[in-house]
């Protein structure tokens, strides 16, 4: 058995930026692991390790070396490597002299296509020593792919300047270079409680020595976890509630070592200013945690997490009040200014601002929006002259100082500045709602002039930028189109809208008074419905189901949504494989088989009992078959189909469709399409067979 061994990588750097750890983490595991494999290199434990000042990685069981292997070189074949009289030819000496052997030493295998000169060479396995160094370039190359810059005097790019390696194989170092920098057994600790090398004399002491020593807790989930614990634990003893962003969690993760959370506050009269712009400049600003009371309010005490634990914590403290106290106070400044300017009286001032150079200014949008909400107002069953008023004001909060300083808040503040103006709840509901849902897993609108709103935005933006050739094209994107057609999709299937996207694109595209206005729209609905096959495999649906229904061309994605619970619901049953396997008979015969236009089905014509019974099945069922169409009912039209099953497998089995005789032909065939436009009602069935 081969000895096994400890490996340790760390790439010591200036601070990384906190959003990109984790990939950069993960980044390092997936190259060291990727080489390993491609050295046949057995491992066992992998720890990776990611804070501010570093990048790291500890393998333990690694082998010692690579397993020596037989390999089998294959040359030309026989009969190109040897002339007549079995002399070797160039091929035969050429291929020995790349062996570096004599054509007598080179054996012959049969591949089954002929026989080829071969070459069994034995490779010795290299020690894992002689490996590290190139598993390290490798690492460096791939970390060096992401955004880099260059420091000092140097040419080389990376990260962040590198400051230390620190290389080691059990207690050995293994000679690495990294931007000039020579690898050690040294590492680093905390920047201000350890500024000393911490020398390691195995591999395997990284951790507990950064930890006990160092004052770095050097994996990051732990140090998340930390941070959690330290944040409850505050919580709990002020009663308060502290419900963190997970992303947020991460990013104050990667700008800390040495966790330690404290608890700060500010004057309570800032709590006049819409709560969501303290939470945006506290969490996004500052990255401090937000704090409520036990009924949900804000409160004015936050959580921030500092890098060192201080010897005067109650001086961190009052610094970082006093660096959120201006912030705040000039968002108040900006809320009560802006409360002073009519909304109506703002709107002009969207003539000045460009929404898209071929699309016009956002005040031209407004109007655009306006009307389509007007026509999108008698679908909805929504009032149209407030559908009309939100379209107009929708972007105007655009120009307030508030959301010149705080973007992310556009519709927010439009909702508290129509509040605070005496406009309806619903409208200044709508204004904030319009933007929703902002991506995958946000909430929808909860309003009826929010949804016709926000589909009236999302239908003017798809249409315009199709027109202009916009449309996102592979894995470019650049007006985020496929955030709002899913959107409009999720919110046509969760809200149960019953609405036709290629009729809801018409109408969008009739206000910009396009010529080719039919040609837009169908391409938008059908950019539309292509976001569904996406919903649904990140469900785990069966990709079949969901193509039998998108066979039937449908254009509402609820009612799609609909036949595929229901097809999905049937295909469990017992009728399901049957009947897909005549359904797809049915379409092949029909495909290659055209009745004669305009044939009525003749029933004096039918001579065999199999046709006659089902003829019968279909008159008598037409009656159910038209009321489950009117009412949408596929639940029904699909017992109705599976109900004629063993009349369909006798007619399928003992009649000839294609006669000889034209109308007995016709008549075949004209019940082929009954059945099949009976099945495709719901969904093309022959995707199942």
């Amino acid at each position: 058995m081969s000895q096994k061994h400890s490996f340790l990588l760390e790439i010591g750097v200036e601070e990384l930026p906190a959003q990109a750890l984790l990939r950069m983490r993960d980044t390092l595991k997936k190259t060291l692991v990727q080489q390993l494999e491609d050295k046949q290199l057995n491992y066992g434990d992998m720890q990776v390790f990611a804070t501010p000042r570093r990048l790291a990685i500890l393998v333990k069981n690694l082998d010692s070396k690579q397993k020596d292997e037989t390999m089998t070189v294959r040359g030309p074949a026989v009969a190109h490597a040897f002339d007549a009289d079995g002399n070797p030819k160039g091929a035969a000496k050429g291929f020995a002299g790349s062996c570096g052997v004599d054509v007598s030493e080179l054996t012959r295998i049969d591949s089954g296509k002929g026989e080829y000169l071969a070459y069994e060479k034995f490779v010795k396995g290299q020690e894992v020593s002689a490996l590290i160094p190139e598993f390290v370039e490798n690492i460096v190359k791939q970390l060096a792919s992401a955004k880099t810059m260059r420091w000092g005097a140097y040419t080389h790019r990376f990260l962040r300047p590198v400051r230390w390696l620190t290389v080691l194989l059990d207690t050995d170092v293994i000679p690495c270079e990294v931007y000039g920098v020579s690898s050690q057994r040294e590492t680093f600790g905390h920047r201000i409680h350890c500024p000393e090398a911490i020398s390691l004399t195995h591999a395997e002491e990284y951790e507990p020595r950064l930890q006990s020593v160092g004052y770095v807790i050097p994996k990051f989930e732990t140090r998340r976890q930390t941070i959690l614990d330290q944040v409850n634990s505050i919580a709990i003893s002020k009663k308060l509630t502290v419900s963190p962003d997970d992303d947020l969690v991460n990013e104050i993760t990667g700008l800390v070592e040495w966790p330690v959370t404290l608890c700060g506050t500010f004057d309570e009269s800032f709590l006049e200013v819409p709560h969501e712009c303290l939470i945006s400049t506290m969490e996004q600003n500052q990255k401090y945690l937000a704090t409520k009371a036990a009924n949900g309010v804000l409160t004015n005490t936050f959580l921030f997490v500092a890098n060192l634990e201080s010897t005067d914590p109650e001086m961190v403290i009052t610094g970082n009040e006093r660096v959120i106290r201006p912030r705040f106070a000039d968002a108040k400044f900006f809320f009560e200014t802006d409360k002073q300017k009519q909304l109506k009286d703002l709107r002009q001032g969207l003539a000045r601002v460009i929404y898209q150079k071929e699309l016009g200014s956002t005040f031209e949008k407004t109007e655009r929006l306006a009307k389509t909400a007007v026509e999108f107002a008698q679908i909805l069953k929504v009032d149209a002259d407030e559908a009309k008023l939100a379209g107009e004001l929708s972007k105007v909060d655009l120009l307030t100082s508030m959301v010149g300083e705080f973007p992310e808040l556009q519709g927010t503040m439009g909702r508290y500045y129509a509040k605070a103006q005496g406009y309806s709840d619903s409208l200044a509901q709508a204004l904030e709602e319009q933007y929703l849902p902002r991506g995958q897993g946000d909430g929808l609108p909860n309003s009826s002039l929010g949804i016709l709103l926000s589909l009236a935005d999302k239908f003017d933006a798809l249409v315009g930028f199709f027109s202009i050739g916009q449309e996102p094209k592979a894995d470019k994107d650049p007006f985020a189109l496929r955030r709002m057609a899913l959107g409009i999709v999720r919110m046509c299937i969760e809200l149960e809208l019953d609405l036709d996207v290629c009729h809801l694109a018409k109408l969008a595209a009739q206000v910009y008074g396009f010529e080719n206005q039919g040609e837009i729209a169908e391409k938008v609905a059908i950019f539309i419905m292509q976001r569904l096959p996406t919903l649904y495999k990140d469900s785990g649906i069966d990709m079949r189901l969901v193509r039998a229904v998108e066979a039937s061309k449908v254009y509402n994605p609820s009612d799609f949504n609909k036949r595929l619970v229901v097809l999905q619901s049937f295909y469990k049953g017992n009728d399901a494989a049957a009947l897909a396997e005549v359904h797809k008979r049915a379409n092949n015969i029909l495909k290659k088989n055209a009745m004669t236009e305009g044939h009525q089905l003749q029933a004096e014509a039918l001579s065999e009992p199999a046709e006659k019974a089902l003829y019968e099945a279909l008159a008598a069922a037409e009656g159910d078959i038209a009321s489950a169409r009117a009412k949408g009912d596929y639940v029904a039209l699909l017992q109705l189909g599976a109900s004629l099953r063993e009349i369909v497998d006798a007619f399928v089995l003992d009649v000839k469709v294609m006669s000889d005789n034209p109308v007995e032909k016709d008549n075949r065939l004209y019940m082929l399409t009954q059945l099949q436009a009976l099945f495709a009602e719901v969904g093309d069935l022959s995707y199942l067979a």
